[in-house]
């Protein structure tokens, strides 16, 4: 989709939907809105007398201009009150606007300004999610429907990398209030399109099936991503993770007839500045192993390899932007079957790291591969270390499916990227990891297990607690994104399907750097 910012005449704006934003307590946020409604003989303003739940936060209204304007139609969208608006409400409105005008002939969209309404917000942020909520809004996996349409042919012959969801929207067109606003603007919008565009990858990522996206098709899928870039691309096959002896990642991949993957990319984008490395769990289908995953929770495990999702987005996201910051991107990819040759219960295994671990429970097999992960990424020497993992349910209970938990061992890491969570609305919340918590993964039988104490017994806890074993004394924070990683509906800007979750608040993070 073509986004840009361009002001003009308001009469002779061309657009098959014009979008006009409007507040509760603002008649005319914006001097164009009082071009459009005089010029449509005040039919906005009587329709906002007769109506004023238009204004009201999330509303949505439509009606035909009757050719008194070039655009089509008019579209209202109601943001509430001025005082109230926050970028989360722009962000999910855009969303709403998309999704309402999906299969509507609207291939061009023009969009009024804010005007008056920003009160408390800079004119860039609000653009920026305006336009992250009508791209990421406009989403519908649809991959594997039959098309007939000239573009999704088109589409048929990309490669994997290129494909997306093929939007009935063509161009959005933001319209300024003055010339002024208009590099402001755009580069809100600029920054949103890469943001959008690597949300939506990792968002196609995730929803594709496992029988398609496996350890293979993600090492291939990384390697195509790094094409032309200034990323580097390094894959473990199975005979080098042998190598490397990660005996965790082999004990989970072993059920399994498609071979691990590991894969390994670098962006070094400022000579002289601090690494930071992110790990992220690829299982690529999670049966649970011998440990089955009943019906109603196995249907949706192809979402398992979320967090190596995320990590291709950061990465490449960085990358596009030129971000001045030095980058390890490390993704273990399995998956985790069940078969005569599975891990069991009670199975002990040596990691990369020489340590001993008892496997309690084959569906605790995520922080396995996060072990000898990190472990591996230690090898890169970088001044800190953050994991993204659908790790526990027991985060999904704590904290639903709004907020990340967040857990570490360096408070000012962690408060980096929970306000990164908070700036782009990816919500965060700390949970507790303290030393005590290392006696929840003691083993009797090695030196630490997969499981911790009790049935469940401080769950997401436990599985950090695991993982802060193999860190050593680098700072690290662990994002547990089990219930943030996928939606059951389509919500404001989120989809059905995988949600992109954190690569927006990361690609902050890593922007803000001090």
């Amino acid at each position: 989709m073509k986004v840009f910012v361009k002001k003009g005449d308001i009469e002779k704006q061309a657009a098959h939907v014009l979008v006009i934003p409007l507040f509760s307590d603002i008649q005319n946020s914006d001097e164009d809105l009082g071009k459009v409604d005089n010029i449509l003989g005040r039919a906005i303003s009587q329709a906002l007398e007769d109506n004023a739940y238009l204004s009201k936060e999330g509303s949505i209204s439509m009606f035909f201009t009757n050719k008194r304007l070039r655009a089509d139609r008019v579209l209202l969208a109601g943001l509430g009150k001025s005082a109230e608006l926050t970028t989360e409400k722009i962000r999910k409105l855009g969303g709403s606007i998309a999704r309402h005008l999906t299969g509507k002939n609207a291939k061009d969209v023009a969009v009024l300004g804010f005007g008056l309404g920003l009160k408390n917000i800079p004119l860039d942020r609000a653009t920026q999610a305006l336009v992250e909520g009508f791209l990421l809004g406009n989403y519908t996996f649809d991959t594997y429907k039959t098309k007939k349409d000239d573009d999704n042919e088109k589409n048929d012959k990309k490669d994997d990398n290129e494909k997306t969801h093929q939007s009935k929207i063509e161009s959005l067109q933001l319209i300024p209030q003055n010339e002024f606003d208009t590099d402001r603007m755009q580069d809100g919008a600029d920054l949103a399109v890469v943001l959008s565009e690597n949300v939506l990858m990792v968002r196609e990522l995730i929803n594709k099936p496992a029988n398609i996206v496996t350890p293979e098709y993600m090492a291939k899928f990384a390697k195509d991503l790094s094409r032309n870039t200034k990323i580097k691309c390094k894959i473990l096959n199975l005979s080098e993770i042998k190598k490397e002896k990660m005996g965790m990642i082999l004990a989970v991949a072993q059920g399994s007839k498609n071979e691990p993957t590991l894969v390994k990319l670098e962006y070094y984008g400022a000579r002289g500045k601090p690494t930071y490395a992110i790990v992220g769990k690829g299982v690529c289908f999670d049966t649970g192993g011998v440990n089955l995953k009943p019906t109603g929770y196995i249907e949706d495990m192809k979402d398992d390899m979320s967090g190596a999702a995320a990590v291709f987005g950061i990465v490449k996201a960085t990358a596009q932007l030129k971000l001045p910051v030095n980058l390890v991107g490390i993704a273990p990819c399995v998956e985790n079957h069940i078969s005569g040759s599975a891990s069991r219960p009670s199975d002990i295994v040596r990691a990369a790291s020489g340590k001993y671990v008892e496997i309690g429970n084959t569906d605790a097999e995520g922080r396995l591969i996060l072990g000898d992960a990190i472990d591996y990424a230690l090898k890169s020497k970088p001044d800190a270390i953050i994991d993204i993992a659908t790790l526990t349910g027991a985060c999904v209970v704590a904290l639903g499916k709004e907020i990340s938990g967040v857990m570490g061992n360096n408070q000012e890491l962690m408060d980096k990227i929970m306000e990164a969570g908070k700036q782009t609305d990816e919500l965060m919340w700390q949970l507790p990891l303290l030393d005590f918590h290392k006696e929840h993964v003691k083993s009797d039988v090695a030196d630490i297990k997969n499981v911790g104490k009790g049935k469940g017994e401080a769950g997401s806890i436990s599985g950090a607690a695991f993982l802060w074993e193999f860190v050593g004394k680098t700072p690290w924070a662990h994002l547990d994104i089990a219930g943030t990683a996928f939606s059951s509906e389509d919500k404001g800007w989120i989809s059905k399907g995988g949600t992109g979750v954190p690569v927006r608040a990361l690609v902050h993070f890593l922007q803000h750097l001090a």
